[in-house]
């Protein structure tokens, strides 16, 4: 009796500033809302791009996006219909989640083309604030010819198999923060037919007082990167 559950398809949303900033559209919504605590949980999805940015080396980013937020402190599994479709809200535990993931490419020009999985996630525990922010699965070039389908016209630097992994804790009380960051990939040089260049890339830091393990979406934990304080 002390619940409202809303459910919308068609949803288009725009954050930003004048005509920059990003638009979702042709969003399924969900939301159960509790109208004596004021909180929710939500689950849209729909698709994302970059407004404004247009020009000769301006962004270019688009891609299917899910937001997941859950405040209740209850597990919850519960599907709502719409027009276009049903939306289920499942949360396995009460834990609160405020959660953004999707698959999205990116375009700088002439310069920059881009893709990945990206999910970025926020959890906060009193004082203490986490960030979780992951890219899987990321391809990029940079260079020449990346605003063309056409791979003949490349000269650069490939990108594949890709990944990153940021983890950013920041405590409100004794007024600290600090991160542990990884990233790992195999790069190539395009475009000289004369010169074979190729190799793999890692990198890692960790600015935190605590040993950090940072996960890249594999089973395997032989991937990992666990990186001491100091890292």
């Amino acid at each position: 009796t002390d619940q409202v559950r809303i459910a919308a398809a068609g949803v288009e949303a725009f954050v930003g500033a004048g005509d920059m900033g990003v638009k979702l559209t042709d969003a399924s919504l969900g939301v159960i809302a509790n109208t004596a605590s004021k909180k929710f949980a939500l689950v849209a999805d729909g698709t994302v791009s970059l407004e404004g940015f247009a020009g000769p080396d301006g962004f270019d980013l688009r891609g299917n996006a899910q937001i997941r937020i859950n405040q209740l402190g209850v597990p919850i599994t519960e599907t709502l219909s719409t027009p276009a479709g049903p939306v289920t809200l499942m949360f396995p535990t009460g834990d609160p989640v405020l959660l953004v993931a999707g698959t999205v490419s990116l375009g700088i020009g002439d310069f920059l083309d881009a893709s990945a999985d990206l999910s970025v996630q926020k959890q906060t525990d009193g004082d203490v604030t986490h960030l979780h922010v992951q890219a899987l699965n990321v391809t990029a070039f940079l260079g020449t010819g990346a605003s063309t389908a056409s791979t003949a016209d490349d000269f650069g630097i490939r990108l594949k198999n890709g990944g990153m992994v940021l983890r950013w804790v920041t405590n409100t009380a004794t007024d600290t923060s600090y991160y542990a960051f990884g990233v790992r990939g195999t790069a190539e040089l395009v475009g000289i037919t004369a010169l074979t260049l190729e190799g793999s890339l890692e990198g890692a830091r960790n600015t935190g007082p605590n040993t950090v393990t940072l996960e890249f979406g594999t089973e395997s934990t032989d991937d990992d990167f666990v990186l001491a304080p100091g890292t």
